[in-house]
């Protein structure tokens, strides 16, 4: 147990550094994008970056959250055949999907008839798509094998570094410029994701002959994706909506804010990447009470780190937001104000989030999630027309009180019973 748990400390320092690294260039990047494009402008960016992380996570069909909970699970039970039928199958339909939706974006935005940032933004996103959809199934590979590190770095650290490189060296004049560097980082990301996974898959996987349970696995994974994508939609629903009701430069202000308060999730997110396949190996081991302690470590970790977070985005957000953004992005202060305490919430969530997914209690997470989203979308409707981008960071914060609530209850209920079986 002591050796479990140093290697779990060394995990979290590894993934620490570079989930440190890749916060701030995540910040770099929407800072470099924001003050060269605008309001407006970076209004579209973000419009057509959330609606690609949105698709893109959507074609996965919940198939890289799936390798989380099945590849330790092959792995210990050295089931060569399944393990190869499923990173196979994986790949093909992953992407044949991912390809597909973001050909429909294109020929919506061409033929939609829709308005010039939207179609803009919507072309783009057709683009980014295939790609979000790749890097997203290398990331979650590579953390099943419990290389938590190197998949932070495939899926956050090299499309920002690569705008950042991109602003720096040859400036931006529109959102389409730092799309395509998005575009290309995620595209170095996965080959080296591919290359680096294929280094940490036992040979007798490749010698094997492939086992194929495409159905099963669809089931499995379809509640896992219908929680992740509400999940997802929560995420960016507010950027989403307020392009087409308020505009584009609404829409960049409360980008700004947001992006600050993604700083919120740092801790949360490196430990949901390391927790996830502790997770599922005790789980799949029985040692249920090995997964209690993991959960109330992770939880009292967030709450440490994120609580005084909170606090001084609140405290400081009028100065916050004109210091990073520029004096464009005054109008930010107010919305940065409520997205910290949604923020904040959603990353209390995380935890419990990675609990009760890698447990198999998939339906609840997607109830939970759907409900949230439901909320979300209908004041969003009620009062985006009215109010703005402030009514759309009140929605969040509404979403994300109903998501924290009723996942920590799911994850209660869930230590409190042992499974019936861990097969």
């Amino acid at each position: 147990m002591a050796l479990t748990y140093r290697r779990l400390v060394r995990a979290f320092a590894g993934s620490l550094a570079i989930g440190v690294g890749s916060r701030l260039l995540a910040l770099a990047m929407a800072i470099l994008v924001g003050r060269q494009l605008e309001p407006a402008g970076y209004g579209v960016f973000n419009y057509a970056l959330g609606m690609g992380i949105l698709t893109g996570q959507a074609a996965t069909l919940g198939l890289p959250i799936l390798q989380t909970r099945l590849i330790p699970q092959f792995l210990h039970e050295s089931d060569w055949s399944r393990l190869k039928g499923l990173l196979t199958s994986s790949v093909w339909i992953v992407g044949g999907a991912s390809l597909i939706v973001g050909a429909g974006l294109a020929l919506f935005a061409r033929f939609g008839g829709l308005s010039p940032e939207l179609k803009a933004g919507l072309l783009l996103s057709g683009l980014i798509t295939p790609v979000i959809a790749l890097r997203t199934l290398r990331r979650q590979q590579l953390i099943a094998v419990g290389r938590p590190q190197e998949a932070l770095a495939v899926d956050e650290v090299l499309p920002p570094l690569a705008v950042c490189i991109g602003t720096l060296i040859l400036g931006f004049n529109g959102a389409a410029e730092p799309i395509l560097a998005i575009v290309f980082g995620s595209l170095v990301g996965v080959a080296l994701g591919t290359w680096r996974f294929s280094r940490a898959i036992p040979s007798e996987t490749r010698e094997a002959k492939s086992h194929l349970a495409l159905g099963e696995w669809l089931r499995a994974s379809f509640s896992m994706q219908v929680g992740a994508l509400a999940r997802q939609m929560l995420n960016r629903i507010d950027i989403l909506m307020l392009a087409p009701i308020a505009g584009a430069a609404a829409t960049g202000l409360y980008s700004a804010a947001f992006r600050i308060t993604y700083l919120l999730t740092f801790v949360p997110v490196l430990l949901n990447t390391i927790l996830s396949r502790e997770f599922s190996a005790a789980y799949a081991e029985g040692n249920w009470s090995h997964l209690r302690r993991l959960y109330l470590g992770g939880l009292a970790l967030a709450a440490i780190v994120v609580g005084p977070m909170v606090l001084i985005m609140v405290m400081g957000s009028d100065q916050l937001a004109t210091l990073v953004f520029g004096d464009a992005y005054d109008g930010s202060g107010p919305l940065l104000q409520i997205l910290a305490v949604s923020q904040g919430l959603q990353a209390m969530s995380i935890v419990s989030t990675a609990l009760v997914t890698m447990t198999d209690r998939h339906h609840g997470y997607a109830v939970v999630n759907l409900a949230a989203i439901a909320v979300n979308i209908v004041l969003n409707l009620t009062f985006i027309p009215q109010y703005g981008a402030i009514a759309a960071a009140w929605a969040a914060v509404a979403s994300s009180a109903i998501i924290l609530v009723a996942q920590t209850g799911l994850a209660t209920r869930r230590l409190a019973t042992r499974p019936q079986s861990t097969a």
